[in-house]
């Protein structure tokens, strides 16, 4: 299952996919109007370059997709799956790296992900306090609330990956599952 996380990385099935979700994201925030007063948006995408990705990415994949009111001018932003907030690594980058280290014994080294995706110890270690952090928020225990009771906060994220886990599906469509269920991570 290590070398399957781990191929994730350079999948280039996976990153269309979460581009797709993005677009239709979009879609239903552009429909929606402005949330302050409710004026047409237009488009505001602006280009991020992702790290730690072994595929090369389109301009479709670098644009993250943002608007800005017709009226009032203020930004609105959509949830994302392929960017974390202003983080500079992917949000699949950061949660295959969590997922790689998650549990008592991590699977994967600190040096092996610096080959893998090119991330610093300091930063893998970064991103395991600030996931930490979230588990132990109001916005964590309200998303819980939509888990099966028996769910693990331990071996988190491998557990929520696991809870998407049905026999039928792949790791990368339990890891998509997961990284949905979390874009609430992404909001500027």
């Amino acid at each position: 299952m290590n070398s399957i996380y781990q191929a994730l990385f350079s999948d280039s099935n996976i990153v269309s996919e979460l581009r797709k979700f993005d677009e239709l994201e979009g879609v239903k925030v552009k429909e929606g109007g402005c949330r302050f007063c409710q004026g047409a948006l237009d488009c505001a995408y602006y280009e991020r370059r992702p790290r730690g990705l072994g595929v090369v990415l389109s301009l479709g994949d670098r644009r993250r997709i943002s608007f800005c009111c017709r009226a009032c001018r203020k930004r609105t932003t959509p949830e994302s799956v392929r960017f974390l907030h202003r983080k500079v690594y992917s949000f699949l980058s950061v949660m295959v790296c969590l997922l790689l280290r998650s549990g008592r014994a991590p699977l994967v080294t600190l040096r092996r992900l610096r080959g893998l995706c090119g991330v610093s110890e300091v930063s893998v270690r970064r991103w395991e306090r600030w996931i930490a952090r979230f588990l132990d928020s109001p916005g964590w225990r309200l998303l819980r609330t939509r888990l099966s009771p028996s769910f693990s906060v331990e071996d988190f994220p491998r557990s929520l990956v696991e809870h998407f886990v049905l026999s039928e599906q792949s790791a990368s469509t339990s890891v998509i599952g997961s990284i949905r269920f979390l874009s609430v991570l992404s909001r500027p």
